[in-house]
C-alpha cells in the first residue's frame, strides 16, 4: 500500500474524515523546493500541505503527517474562500514583501512582482487568518489579477496603505543592551510581528524617520524579515568595503537559504534604495 493511501485510511480512521492526498513539491522562497502531502477534505475548500524532510524513512513522513493534520483541525480557522477571494478583501488584506530578484527569476514568471532595488523586488501576499490563530497566508499570482479584475497599480497602492503604522525602526541598543555601545548608529528596520519586515521600509513612519537622520544612511539588507539601517556622518571607503564583506559573509554562512534578501550594501535615498558599488 502506498504512503499516500496508508494517510488516508488512517485519517479516516483517527478523526472520522474522508480525503484526497498528493504528493507536492512546492517553490518557496529563493528557489528553495519543499515536499509534502496536501490534503484535501472531501467537500471542504481547505487543503492543508505537510510538509516533511525527504530524507525521513516512510514511518516517520507518516507519523508526522497524520500528527500535523490533527493539530491543523483544532488551529485551522474557518475560511468563507468566497468572502476571501474577492476584490475587496484581498485590496484590504494585501501587503507588500520583499523578496531577492535573481533567486526568484523562475517562480516570477507567475508570481506578480515589482522591482524595487538593484536586485531586491515587491511581491504579495494576503493574510487569509480571520481569528488570528498564527499566520495563514497566499500570494498573489498573475492570474489572480485578471481574476478578480484589478489592477497592478492598484494592487501595489492597496498594499502600501495595509501596512502604514505597522513597521518599526528599533535602536540596536535597545535588542542587545549593554552589549552596544551607547552611540551605537544601528537601527533594526522590521514588522510589529517581526515576520516579513523588510518591507517596512515602505512605511511612511519609518521612511520620514530615515529622512531626519543627519548624514548618510546605509541599508543592510540582512533578510527578508529585517533592514539594519546605520546612521552616520562620515563614511569612508574602507567603511563600505568592510560592510560589504561583512553581509556577504552573514549571507553565506549564517542565514538560511530562505531568508536571503541581497548581497549588496544599499544608501538610502529620497527616490529609495540605491546600490553602493564597492571597488
Amino acid at each position: 500500500m502506498s504512503i499516500e493511501m496508508r494517510i488516508m485510511e488512517a485519517i479516516a480512521e483517527q478523526v472520522g474524515k474522508d480525503v484526497t492526498v498528493e504528493q507536492v513539491e512546492v517553490e518557496k522562497n529563493n528557489g528553495v523546493i519543499r515536499t509534502g502531502f496536501t490534503i484535501k477534505e472531501v467537500g471542504s475548500t481547505l487543503a492543508p500541505t505537510i510538509y516533511f524532510n525527504p530524507e525521513w524513512d516512510e514511518d516517520k513522513i507518516f507519523a508526522h503527517t497524520i500528527d500535523a493534520y490533527k493539530n491543523s483541525l483544532s488551529a485551522q480557522p474557518e475560511f468563507n474562500m468566497q468572502e476571501i477571494f474577492s476584490k475587496d478583501y484581498i485590496l484590504a488584506n494585501v501587503y507588500p514583501v520583499f523578496a531577492n530578484t535573481t533567486r526568484n527569476e523562475k517562480r516570477f514568471d507567475d508570481v506578480l512582482n515589482r522591482n524595487f532595488a538593484d536586485d531586491i523586488s515587491i511581491i504579495y501576499k494576503v493574510d487569509a487568518n480571520h481569528d488570528e490563530q498564527g499566520v495563514s497566508c497566499f500570494t498573489i499570482r498573475k492570474p489572480h489579477l485578471e481574476y478578480l479584475g484589478i489592477t497592478e497599480q492598484e494592487l501595489h497602492e492597496a498594499s502600501i496603505k495595509n501596512i502604514q503604522g505597522k513597521g518599526e525602526l528599533i535602536p540596536m541598543r535597545s535588542i542587545l543592551g549593554d552589549a552596544c555601545p551607547d552611540d551605537c548608529p544601528l537601527m533594526v528596520i522590521t514588522s510589529n510581528s517581526g515576520a516579513n519586515g523588510a518591507s517596512m521600509i515602505l512605511d511612511t513612519e519609518v521612511s520620514n524617520t530615515l529622512k531626519e537622520l543627519a548624514g548618510d544612511v546605509f541599508i543592510i539588507p540582512s533578510s527578508v524579515h529585517e533592514l539594519i539601517a546605520i546612521g552616520c556622518e562620515n563614511i569612508d571607503d574602507d567603511f563600505v568595503e568592510n560592510i560589504s564583506d561583512m553581509i556577504k559573509i552573514v549571507n553565506s554562512t549564517e542565514l538560511g537559504v530562505e531568508d536571503y534578501l541581497s548581497d549588496y550594501l544599499y544608501k538610502y535615498t529620497e527616490a529609495g534604495l540605491e546600490k553602493v558599488e564597492v571597488a
